[in-house]
C-alpha cells in the first residue's frame, strides 16, 4: 500500500500531488507502475510527473505428490513421499523441507511418511522463499499396528475325536493377542 503523497519544500500552499493508482489502495501481486503528478504554481506553475515501480512478490507454492491424502499403512511400513516447492513471481525458493527432515531447494524430492506412532498423523511440507514467505501443505494419514500370527503348526488327530489348539499373534506396537480354540470336532 502507497502512503498518501505529499509536496515537499514547496512554497506554495495550494500545491498538489495525485498519483495513480492512488495512495491507500493495497498492490496486486506483480509489478505496478505508479505515476505521480506534482503542481506547485508558485515556482514556475508547471506539473512534474515521476513513475517508479511496486514489485509484490507472492508467496511460493508447496506441492506433495505422492502419497494421497488419508492413507492408512502399517506400522514400520517405509512409505515414500514425493514433493516440491516453486515460486511464480518471487525472489525464489529459499528451503523446500518436509516435517520428517528431507530439505532441498529446486526440482522434485524425494522423502518418506514416519510410520513409528499407530493413530493419525500429519505430513507437512513447508517452501520459504527468499523474501521469508511461508506456505504449507499437509495430508493426513492413518498409522495401523502390524499383526505377526505364530502358526501353531500341524497338529495330528484320530477322526471323530476333540481337538484343542492355540494361535499367538503380537503387532507391531507391542500388544499381545491371542486365539484359541477348544473342542473343535475332527
Amino acid at each position: 500500500q502507497l502512503p498518501a503523497a505529499t509536496l515537499g519544500g514547496s512554497a506554495d500552499p495550494n500545491g498538489s500531488v495525485t498519483c495513480v493508482p492512488p495512495s491507500g489502495l493495497p498492490f496486486v501481486i506483480g509489478t505496478t507502475t505508479v505515476t505521480c503528478v506534482a503542481t506547485d504554481w508558485v515556482v514556475d506553475n508547471s506539473p512534474y510527473e515521476q513513475s517508479f515501480t511496486v514489485t509484490v512478490y507472492g508467496p511460493p507454492t508447496a506441492t506433495i505428490t505422492a502419497p494421497g491424502n488419508d492413507g492408512t499403512y502399517t506400522q514400520g511400513q517405509v512409505v515414500p513421499t514425493t514433493f516440491s516447492c516453486s515460486e511464480t513471481n518471487g525472489p525464489g525458493i529459499k528451503s523446500c523441507a518436509d516435517s520428517n527432515g528431507t530439505t532441498g531447494t529446486t526440482g522434485t524430492l524425494q522423502g518418506t511418511l514416519s510410520t513409528t506412532t499407530p493413530g493419525p498423523n500429519t505430513y507437512t511440507v513447508t517452501a520459504t522463499s527468499v523474501d521469508g514467505q511461508t506456505t504449507t501443505k499437509s495430508i493426513n494419514y492413518t498409522i495401523v499396528d502390524n499383526v505377526t500370527l505364530t502358526n501353531p503348526g500341524s497338529q495330528l488327530v484320530t477322526l471323530n475325536t476333540y481337538v484343542d489348539f492355540q494361535c499367538q499373534a503380537s503387532s507391531s506396537a507391542g500388544h499381545p493377542i491371542s486365539f484359541s480354540a477348544a473342542g473343535l470336532p475332527v
